[in-house]
C-alpha cells in the first residue's frame, strides 16, 4: 500500500468536498450568524448539544465562543450541554437518558436563547427531545445535520435554520462541520465587532 498516495487522496477528497459544500452552506451559515447575533444582543446565550460523534465539536465550538476564534472580543455566552456521569446517573434513576439535553434546556433555556445542535448520524431520541424542549421554551434552533438528519430537519420550525451537509463520508462530514463552526464563529465576530469583509 502506498500510504503517501492514500494521504494525498484524502487531502484531495477533502478539498473537493469543501469546495462543493462550502457554497451550499454559505447562505444558511450567514443567516444562522445573523440570528445568533440577534439572540446575543438580547442577552441570550447559545446552548450547544450534539450526538455522540459530534460531542467534541460542540465542546470545541462552545470554547471558541466563550474565548475567541481569531479576533479579540469579549466572551460570548455559550454553554455545551453535556451528559456528565453525575447527570446521567441522576437521569437514569429518576427519568430517562433520552431527556439528557431536554432537561437542561427546560432548566437553563430562555426565550432569547438559541440552541445550536450538531448531528452527523441518525438523530437519537435525546436530540429530538432537545428540539421539542427548545421550541417549548421559545428558543430558536440551528441544526447542523448530515445526510441521515431528515427526522431532525422535519422538527424544525420557520424561525429555525437548517445547515445540511449531504456528504456521506464520515471523515469529510466532520471536516465540513469544523469548517462550518469556524465560519460561524468568524461571522459572529465580524457582525458583533463591525468588521468589514
Amino acid at each position: 500500500m502506498d500510504l503517501i498516495a492514500r494521504i494525498n487522496q484524502h487531502c484531495a477528497d477533502s478539498a473537493t468536498q469543501i469546495l462543493q459544500y462550502g457554497e451550499e452552506l454559505a447562505t444558511p451559515l450567514a443567516l444562522a450568524a445573523e440570528k445568533l447575533v440577534e439572540s446575543l444582543l438580547q442577552d441570550g446565550k447559545i446552548l450547544l448539544c450534539a450526538d455522540a460523534h459530534c460531542q467534541a465539536l460542540a465542546s470545541y465550538a462552545a470554547s471558541r465562543l466563550l474565548t475567541r476564534l481569531q479576533l479579540a472580543r469579549p466572551g460570548l455566552a455559550a454553554l455545551h450541554l453535556s451528559g456528565d456521569a453525575s447527570l446521567l446517573a441522576a437521569l437514569q434513576a429518576t427519568d430517562s437518558l433520552d431527556t439528557v439535553f431536554a432537561r437542561q434546556i427546560e432548566v437553563l433555556g430562555h426565550q432569547q436563547d438559541a440552541l445550536l445542535l450538531l448531528c452527523s448520524d441518525q438523530p437519537g431520541p435525546s436530540l429530538l427531545r432537545a428540539i421539542a424542549a427548545a421550541h417549548e421554551r421559545g428558543l430558536m434552533v440551528i441544526a447542523l445535520v448530515g445526510p441521515a438528519g431528515a427526522a431532525l430537519a422535519a422538527q424544525l420550525q420557520e424561525q429555525d435554520v437548517l445547515l445540511e451537509v449531504h456528504c456521506t463520508d464520515p471523515a469529510r462530514v466532520h471536516e465540513l462541520y469544523l469548517l462550518a463552526l469556524h465560519c460561524l464563529c468568524d461571522a459572529l465576530d465580524c457582525l458583533l465587532l463591525g468588521v468589514e469583509a
